[in-house]
């Protein structure tokens, strides 16, 4: 049995990319037609880098500091909610950073003020497929309370997922007066 590259082994954890695994391409430029065909209500959209989505909130699921930064920037600058969750090994994190609406809340940046120096990401380390469940549960969770206005979101807060002790805490955030994203 021939070995998985590294991109077809991350396609396999993008649940809407199943139909597209044949394909190996990214989940962000795939042709929205296999979709389409499943659900009538979703709308062709391509945006280009930079372009902020119609909404308030944006859901970073990805699985690079790169895109997590970019992504706090342009949430930040828009004014719009971040739910933002990650996933490594037997643990998960999910916050909501809202920097741009709430002036005392922190965003992505004030928690991880630069790209940590010995970055692995699920590639590396992999992922028990359980806690990304886990994770996005927590994400779409958070998304429907700020849909709702329902609740207490994690603005300045970090849910912390532990898979292997089977707990799950929060802790809290701080603005960094010093960000060179918020606080500026």
């Amino acid at each position: 049995m021939s070995r998985m590259s590294e991109e077809q082994s991350r396609v396999l954890r993008w649940p809407l990319a199943v139909p597209l695994v044949s394909r190996w391409l990214p989940a962000a430029t795939f042709d929205l037609r296999e979709l389409m065909a499943i659900r009538v209500d979703i709308q062709n959209e391509r945006f280009a880098e930079g372009a902020a989505p119609a909404g308030n909130i944006l859901i970073d699921a990805t699985d690079n500091f790169e895109t997590r930064f970019l992504l706090n920037r342009l949430a930040h600058a828009s004014g719009r909610h971040l739910v933002s969750g990650a996933a490594s090994g037997w643990t998960g994190q999910v916050s909501v950073f809202a920097s741009g609406r709430i002036a005392e809340a922190p965003c992505y940046a004030c928690w991880v003020p630069e790209m940590p120096p010995a970055a692995e990401g699920c590639d590396e380390v992999g992922v028990v497929g359980a806690i990304t469940g886990m994770t996005g549960s927590a994400m779409a969770l958070e998304a429907v309370k700020l849909i709702t206005g329902a609740g207490d979101p994690l603005i300045g807060r970090i849910l912390l997922i532990d898979g292997l002790r089977a707990e799950m805490r929060t802790a809290r955030l701080r603005k960094d007066s010093q960000c060179p994203v918020c606080s500026i």
